[in-house]
């Protein structure tokens, strides 16, 4: 066996693993799916069911990810597997060390597609920004495919009533504001603002942001679509 570039993070590399990492040339997928780099938890010589629970587990996505019909292991630029999505749940305790239902991550159930086993070997560079660090990679997924797309919720929709430079004067005087929160499933809940320490100079998206059910990977969890504040 022989030592390849990062061979002490990945293993050592035989000589079949060489050969294997660079023979296939380009990755062509015609699926709607989504590429997920595991290099940090990648071994030459890791068992099917490591490689399984290292790919599906655990990351923040939003509902884009019920648009992907597989689940594309990749290390190192070169795809490992190729895994049909049946459902995606919030992730358990495993890879990460980490509660789904506390941090908003989730993880897929499937299984190894007999059909795409082609593509094992196959590099993906192509398809992927230089530099990029997030781990997750949607291809054949419009973005927006009926207009601005209900899927795409990386950011948590706020409106200021009756507008945002209104709200940002009146807020400091009045020092109490309603959040109505608007649900995925139509429902809606209003809670008081007590903003006794709110200046004109404050942010109010940052500091709505900020609030624990607001945060990045908590709203989309808890399937909330927007919030609207009122002063």
């Amino acid at each position: 066996s022989v030592r390849g570039h990062g061979s002490r993070e990945r293993g050592i590399m035989s000589a079949r693993d060489l050969n294997n990492e660079y023979s296939k040339g380009k990755a062509e997928i015609n699926f709607p799916a989504m590429i997920i780099k595991i290099n940090r938890n990648f071994t030459y010589r890791m068992s099917e069911e490591r490689l399984y629970e290292v790919t599906r587990n655990s990351w923040v996505v939003g509902e884009k990810r019920n648009r992907a019909t597989h689940a594309i292991s990749v290390a190192n630029g070169v795809i490992r597997e190729v895994y049909k999505i049946h459902k995606w749940q919030p992730a358990t305790d495993g890879v990460w060390g980490e509660n789904g239902s506390k941090t908003g991550r989730w993880e897929f159930v499937g299984e190894p597609d007999p059909e795409k086993q082609n593509l094992k070997g196959c590099t993906v560079d192509h398809l992927q920004s230089q530099g990029a660090q997030n781990p997750i990679r949607y291809v054949n997924i419009d973005e927006k495919p009926n207009g601005p797309s209900p899927d795409k919720r990386d950011v948590l929709p706020i409106e200021q009533k009756p507008d945002a430079n209104l709200f940002k004067t009146r807020l400091p005087e009045k020092k109490e504001a309603s959040i109505v929160i608007h649900y995925q499933d139509g429902s809606v809940e209003t809670k008081k603002w007590n903003a006794s320490r709110f200046t004109e100079h404050s942010n109010v998206e940052g500091n709505l942001r900020s609030r624990p059910e607001f945060r990045q990977g908590e709203w989309q969890r808890r399937n909330i679509s927007k919030i609207c504040v009122y002063v």
